[in-house]
């Protein structure tokens, strides 16, 4: 069918433990999905993007601020940040674009679970439709000067 044109990864687990309580195990169970899933992803995928397309991936407010609530999981995230600015420079020459989104908790059953830990100052949380939005622009023409990017989705407010 000639290819993809764009790619999309928002894998994400998260162990609510500090680091001096987390066993190695639960370590890289969380890195396993957040950080190595989307690298066999992208390893397997960007062969079958076309020229000029463009990568999203969900990184979160926690890959840049840090999270006492689970260390493992800002990790893999500020990894997530790292491999995309990385990708920027490899993929520019097929002028294929590569973006983060970066959101605060959001709307999903996981969130709901676990609420009481996730609160934020205001209790802004997105909806599942203001992420999807975002991602759709940084896939869209009208964001075509964006590469390298992260845009940050915490509705003012910081999570930690």
């Amino acid at each position: 069918m000639g290819g993809l044109d764009g790619l999309v990864l928002a894998a994400g687990r998260m162990t609510f433990k500090p680091l001096l309580e987390m066993s190695f195990e639960e370590w890289r169970n969380d890195l396993n999905v957040n950080l190595d899933g989307t690298f066999h992803t992208l390893r397997y995928s960007i062969p079958l993007l076309a020229d000029h397309s463009t990568i999203v991936i969900v990184s979160s407010v926690t890959g840049h601020n840090g999270s006492k609530l689970s260390p493992s999981y800002a990790a893999s995230k500020a990894a997530l940040l790292g491999l995309s600015r990385s990708l920027v420079h490899e993929l520019r020459p097929r002028g294929i674009r590569v973006n983060c989104v970066s959101p605060g908790p959001v709307d999903t059953a996981f969130a709901r679970d676990h609420f009481d830990k996730l609160k934020t100052e205001t209790n802004a949380i997105a909806s599942v439709d203001q992420i999807a939005d975002a991602v759709l622009f940084l896939t869209s023409d009208a964001s075509s000067h964006v590469n390298g990017e992260s845009l940050m989705m915490t509705g003012g407010y910081g999570f930690a």
